[in-house]
């Protein structure tokens, strides 16, 4: 018994550990040690139940395959490696031509296939060695733990990461400074929801501070596309997706635009989206962060206990098991106190401050281009910036049945709140700018990738089981999806409010005019797109975006 409990500490010592140190996290600290207990009284159950079943060659194979399962992802000394092996799974069958069904039992059956080729060969060794398994696996995991150690030690794991090319120099210094902001999943000024007096005041201050400071803001903009890696590089290339592409393509036309007219190309970007590599000869400075990591907790206004039960959310969420994260989602669905397991929203304010001290050092010919997640879900931040508790973090998905209206408005609140400090952190941002006397002559595009996506439909055109059509969601789902902010500050165009229906690449294009990726008939660009779930064959469906 006391070796079956030492190997269940071992683990999560180990998986905890390497977990923390993947993300930066100081290994040391009251929050650290009760994540690491946690995880440990996690699997104390599955010790329970094995235990009493009787039959130690069981009980050992069982634990033995479990602790593979939950190890494979966050115990190898060498590398981190989420979620395999489904994907290698999953590719193989594609690759053979096997035809899974449809959801749920699609997944149901890969899951079993991965299980079959990886779990259950190990718990034929485990039954072999029979009660041996359990000193394997303590030596076993003892080892890795001081290899991962020494591992990380050696070769620290950076949250930030910055790679400059000194020979891109600005080479248009008289030129002014231009500021690109991609705000995600910021839905646009008449696409948010007036579910109280407060969202109406927000909407209203929104429209005069940015009018005051010489935006032109457009109230109506919409996006071809409500998925990141759709709409991003439609808009960053001015094209529209053909049928049977799958792939964002490797170019970025507006930037290359910008090198091309002697600007240096200063790029913020998370690990969510790539910007940088594509462009890696011609940027001066790429800063990457990682867009999911609890590092960026250390110095969140929290509770240590609470940071433990973020860092527990995140490692299942993060976690290749796709059973855990299933379990742990309808949990957290259920008890406010245990958190989504996400934190993208938290690096946002550090990527700020280091676009505005760059700015300060070089104010002419340069394009500073960063991609925020804020505010994206989940809704952790009141109005004025402060980290909400953790029972009162939200995040974006609606689930249930009957009438979600209630939970939708619920959800709304929270997005609205986070809003609101979006634009709290962007006004001291532009304030900034103001005292470096650079404000005034500057280009800034501030744009979101798609809406809040707070919705209770996902928009395919079509599935094996049912035909999904517009007729078949609310308009406020469209809303939700397609709305997005759009403001424009440009030397020569006249500030306000535009209240004109307009997609937002064609305002881009008109800001900043440049050459798109391919020849596309512009009435394209006023439609919105639908793709088929075939992601072999994908095909895209035109629709016409509703009047809000």
């Amino acid at each position: 018994m006391r070796t079956d409990l030492a190997v269940i500490l071992s683990f999560s010592l180990l998986a905890g550990t390497n977990f923390l140190l993947f993300n930066a996290y100081p290994v040391f600290s009251p929050e650290t040690a009760l994540f690491i207990l946690l995880l440990a009284m996690l699997l104390f159950p599955f010790w329970a139940v094995f235990r009493k079943m009787g039959q130690a060659w069981i009980f050992h194979g069982l634990l033995a395959a479990l602790f593979f399962d939950l190890s494979i992802g966050f115990a190898d000394p060498i590398t981190f490696l989420p979620r395999f092996p489904i994907p290698f799974v999953q590719s193989f069958l594609q690759k053979a031509g096997a035809a899974l069904p449809p959801a749920p039992w699609g997944p149901v059956i890969t899951l079993l296939l991965t299980d079959g080729v990886f779990t259950l060969p190990l718990l034929v060794l485990a039954g072999l060695l029979r009660r041996k398994i359990a000193r394997i696996l303590l030596v076993g995991f003892s080892v890795m733990f001081i290899t991962t150690v020494v591992k990380f030690l050696l070769l620290p794991e950076p949250l930030i990461r910055v790679d400059r090319n000194e020979n891109q120099a600005s080479r248009a210094p008289s030129k002014p400074p231009v500021v690109i902001l991609i705000l995600d999943e910021h839905v646009g000024i008449e696409g948010i929801p007036l579910i109280s007096d407060q969202a109406k005041v927000l909407k209203e201050t929104l429209i005069a501070d940015y009018v005051r400071n010489g935006f032109r803001l457009y109230g109506r903009s919409y996006t071809n596309y409500f998925q990141t890696h759709y709409s991003i590089p439609s808009l960053l290339n001015h094209f529209i997706w053909r049928d049977g592409m799958t792939h964002p393509p490797a170019s970025n036309r507006l930037l290359e635009k910008f090198h091309e007219e002697g600007y240096a190309l200063n790029l913020y970007q998370s690990s969510y989206v790539e910007f940088c590599k594509p462009l890696k000869p011609l940027y001066r400075q790429c800063y990457q962060y990682k867009h999911n990591s609890v590092g960026f907790l250390k110095s969140a206004d929290l509770p240590f206990y609470e940071k433990a039960l973020v860092m527990l959310s995140a490692f299942m969420e993060a976690h290749q098991s796709v059973v855990l994260e299933k379990i742990f989602w309808a949990a957290s669905s259920r008890w406010k106190m245990i958190p989504w397991g996400h934190v993208e929203p938290f690096p946002v304010f550090g990527v700020l401050e280091r676009v505005q001290k760059d700015l300060s050092q070089e104010k002419g010919g340069a394009v500073f281009f960063a991609h925020l997640l804020l505010p994206h879900s989940p809704h952790v931040f009141d109005p004025e910036c402060r980290v909400k508790p953790v029972g009162k973090w939200n995040q974006r998905y609606l689930s249930g049945k009957g009438d979600l209206e209630p939970l939708r408005k619920e959800k709304q609140a929270d997005y609205l709140e986070q809003m609101a400090c979006t634009h709290k952190k962007l006004a001291e941002f532009f304030e900034g700018m103001k005292r470096e006397g650079i404000f005034e002559n500057a280009v800034i595009l501030i744009f979101g990738d798609h809406g809040s996506r707070i919705y209770t439909q996902m928009l395919y055109e079509e599935q094996k089981e049912r035909l999904v059509t517009l007729n078949d969601v609310t308009a406020r789902d469209l809303v939700e999806l397609f709305s997005n902010f759009l403001a424009v500050k440009k030397p020569g165009w006249a500030a306000g409010y535009v209240q004109e229906k307009i997609p937002a690449a064609t305002v881009l294009f008109e800001a900043v005019p440049f050459t798109p990726l391919e020849a596309t008939p512009p009435e394209k660009f006023h439609k919105i797109y639908l793709a088929s779930q075939d992601q072999r064959a994908r095909k895209y469906y035109p629709y016409e975006m509703i009047d809000f």
